[in-house]
């Protein structure tokens, strides 16, 4: 896929007399996974704001010749419904409808069968009747993404996704938005503290730190030097390139594979290697093989 949704160079984003974040370059090409990363207070959320257009750069250019109007998918953080209310399932999705249609378009039946089709898309179609305050937290969030989709997004911006979910359903919600991506040509921007999760499912990647860029680049260049830069000593991530076990690390805390073996698959949940297995609460068959076990790798920012 060729061309990029938007394109920044030395951009300063931020409020009037007040930047946030300075010097962002970067190109978000069609079809890739952009993870946005950083310490509380960061900036995270103007720079966002600001490349979806809701805030103009204070300095610099930014381009965005793959936005659209409606063309943009946002999957909110859990807690954004307000579960006092009884929505279904389906309610929930046919909220999504709005950004193609007006709220006369097409018979209930369109509108049912449309809604249908997104839940199908996030293995929920048979929770359509269902209240969506009665589902597992996993299950809520595919409901979320399903409302997104509904809108038949270009761009699908993702909030702290994997926030409040079990492994199981943070493994399950993850494969999701892969299978997704790769199916549809959807362009991805995930905004998380968890950093395994942003090394795992992304390819290009924004550390922000202290008002600046500390990183931007693929996501496999990023190395652990890089975020003890930011984040201290006592981080490390054993699939990062060069990863070293640095001098007074805890015990229990990951370290580099020894030399001259085989890295790790990716920041571990559980047991190395293996892929957790979804949890029963969120849909799919319960493991046979007790509790889950610790998560080493699963590295939340400090702050949040």
């Amino acid at each position: 896929m060729n061309g990029v949704w938007a394109s920044a160079q030395g951009m300063t984003v931020g409020y009037p007399g007040r930047p946030v974040v300075e010097g962002v370059t970067f190109d978000l090409p069609l079809g890739s996974a952009l993870g946005l990363v950083g310490p509380n207070g960061s900036g995270k959320t103007t720079l966002l704001r600001t490349l979806l257009g809701l805030l103009p750069p204070l300095a610099g250019r930014l381009d965005r010749p793959g936005a659209r109007p409606g063309g943009v998918g946002y999957v909110p953080q859990q807690g954004a419904i307000d579960e006092l209310f009884p929505f279904t399932v389906r309610d929930i999705v046919e909220m999504g409808l709005a950004a193609r249609h007006s709220a006369w378009w097409g018979p209930a039946a369109a509108w049912r069968a449309e809604a249908q089709a997104a839940l199908a898309a996030v293995g929920l179609a048979d929770q359509a009747g269902r209240l969506f305050r009665e589902l597992s937290g996993g299950m809520k969030q595919r409901a979320l993404v399903a409302r997104a989709l509904a809108g038949r997004p270009d761009l699908l911006v993702l909030d702290e996704p994997t926030r409040g979910l079990d492994l199981g359903q943070t493994a399950t919600l993850l494969r999701l938005l892969d299978q997704l991506r790769r199916d549809r040509g959807l362009t991805t921007i995930m905004v998380s503290h968890v950093l395994s999760d942003v090394l795992e499912h992304t390819d290009q990647l924004l550390l922000l730190h202290e008002g600046r860029v500390a990183f931007q680049g693929p996501t496999r260049g990023l190395t652990e030097r890089d975020l003890q830069r930011i984040y201290g000593p006592d981080v490390a991530f054993p699939a990062l390139a060069g990863a070293t076990r640095s001098p007074g690390l805890a015990n229990g805390a990951v370290a580099a594979a020894a030399p001259g073996s085989a890295p790790s698959s990716g920041l571990s949940r559980g047991e190395p290697g293996k892929e957790p297995a979804a949890t029963a609460s969120d849909g799919a068959a319960p493991s046979s093989t007790g509790p889950a076990a610790p998560e080493p790798g699963r590295r939340e920012a400090p702050g949040g």
